[in-house]
């Protein structure tokens, strides 16, 4: 039977071909997401004729077989005999003009480099969620270009909810979560105001592909014995509801419970004077630097209560920009932290940007620059997967909240999933963990005891060091004065 789209999804994707940079289609099994991928590919090669020059992307090598099928199905339709061939050896397509259409694996986010010097018009990735990190489909977007006028370049994609890049595919299109949220918001043009770029979300259910019920009218039946046992699955499979997380590291994690408003933990909003400020610390230039701001009360209620998340960038921008961010938090008045628990590696790591010395490690910036009190989080066989447990332990006991505005933190906690290889207690390290594994440093300290308790000296850190370093520029406008002491027990906290 010759493909064509069917009503719904299939021909609503199709429809933005000549208008909407990005488009990602997404739902649950069987709803023919891959083969209307293939369908938009054939559609660029007929508009952008000999200028086509294609790019669809799956993970894995191994993953090709139903892209292909699918393919063959479509070209051999959309294409005359000896139009359109395929070069099993090359996994590409090539046409009689010379324009082709490339099968290729990025399983690595360094895979992407093989691709930045060369133009394409059309780009495809198959099963996008299975990218961790948006990283590669970000850099790709620089490679989708053409010197030939009336030239449409696009990029396309597909995916069921779940999968460990879920989350930033769910924030860069807008998805909702529940399956009639969704159903509002397919179609729907998100306009991104700093590249005025736009990028629309198609859903797509197995219910508009009548091709595949009428021909296998067993298939839904499979497909819930498929996921018994698993709820979070069958949310994927068959619901198509994208708040579905499989594999889900922190199961008892719920933004319901753990995100919290100030009002809720101090009458004034603002952190009382008997609570200690920390701070947690996972550097990184390439890849992000995470910092997490912290009031901790004295019977161990942890609150996450700000946050810096910046990649790319040197380490004494990022000290400037976390220091900057301590002295302006409105809950603590200004208050730098007691202690920051950071990676032990950060002692021998050497500054190697932004016109630091060469003999300096990140530490001892962090230190100069920024007046942040660095301690070694603590290190030791299998200390991962036990600073793991000790972060379960506290939200399972509601001791570690967080506010509204650590969303990174967030966003972690509810994407991270089980290693499929090597430890399987560990977290997948393909998964965005940088605000989790200072989280670990912080929880690992408290669990020791590593945490000193106030001192004079400390309680309120001074901007002297930094008052001194300025010339005098900086004010003491920034000093908490003492807080009358306030009655733990009487605090509402959930």
């Amino acid at each position: 039977m010759p493909w064509a789209p069917q009503i719904g999804s299939q021909l609503d994707f199709l429809e933005l071909r000549q208008c909407v940079p990005e488009a990602f289609i997404g739902g649950d099994r069987g709803g023919g997401k891959t083969a209307v991928l293939v369908a938009d590919a054939a559609l660029a090669k007929i508009e952008q004729g000999e200028a086509f020059k294609g790019l669809l992307f799956r993970r894995h090598l191994g993953e090709f077989d139903t892209l292909l099928e699918r393919s063959k199905e479509v070209f051999y339709q959309y294409f005359p005999e000896g139009e359109a061939r395929y070069l099993v050896g090359d996994m590409r397509w090539v046409f009689k003009d010379g324009s082709w259409l490339q099968f290729a694996m990025m399983e690595h986010d360094s895979d992407v480099d093989k691709h930045l010097g060369i133009e394409y018009t059309w780009i495809g990735f198959d099963e996008l969620p299975q990218w961790p990190q948006p990283r590669p489909y970000l850099m790709m977007l620089a490679s989708l270009r053409t010197a030939r006028r009336g030239v449409f370049v696009r990029v396309r994609s597909t995916g069921n909810p779940g999968g460990t890049g879920i989350g930033w595919i769910k924030k860069r299109f807008n998805i909702p979560d529940l399956p009639e949220e969704c159903a509002a918001a397919s179609g729907q043009l998100v306009v991104d105001n700093e590249t005025g770029l736009d990028r629309v979300f198609v859903y797509s259910r197995l219910q508009e592909n009548r091709v595949l019920l009428n021909a296998d009218p067993f298939y839904q039946q499979r497909l819930a014995a498929s996921v018994e046992g698993d709820p979070e699955l069958r949310k994927a499979w068959i619901d198509a509801d994208f708040s579905a997380l499989f594999g889900q590291y922190f199961k008892v994690f719920d933004p319901a419970v753990h995100c919290v408003s100030p009002y809720d933990l101090w009458p004034d909003g603002t952190v009382p004077g008997n609570w200690r400020i920390l701070g947690s610390l996972d550097y990184g230039e390439n890849s992000p630097t995470s910092f997490g701001l912290w009031a901790v009360s004295h019977d161990g209620i942890h609150v996450r209560i700000d946050e810096y998340y910046k990649a790319g960038e040197y380490a004494g921008y990022h000290a400037g920009q976390i220091a900057s961010l301590c002295k302006n938090n409105p809950y603590t008045k200004g208050q730098l932290p007691q202690v920051v628990w950071a990676d032990s590696a950060l002692w021998n790591t050497r500054a190697n940007q932004g016109g630091a010395l060469l003999n300096r490690t990140v530490a001892d910036i962090f230190k100069n620059e920024a007046a942040l009190r660095l301690r070694p989080s603590v290190k030791g066989p299998n200390s991962r997967v036990q600073g793991w447990r000790y972060l379960k332990e506290m939200l399972a006991q509601k001791r570690l909240l967080y506010f509204e505005e650590c969303q990174d933190f967030e966003d972690e906690m509810k994407n991270a999933v089980f290693a499929e290889t090597g430890d399987r207690e560990d977290i997948d390290k393909t998964c965005m963990d940088h605000a989790l594994d200072e989280t670990r440093y912080l929880c690992m300290a408290s669990r020791r005891g590593s945490s000193p308790p106030p001192k004079p000296s400390d309680s309120y850190p001074t901007w002297g060091y930094l008052k001194k370093r300025s010339g005098g520029k900086v004010t003491d406008s920034f000093m908490v004065p003492p807080q009358p002491k306030i009655d733990f027990d009487q605090l509402a906290i959930p």
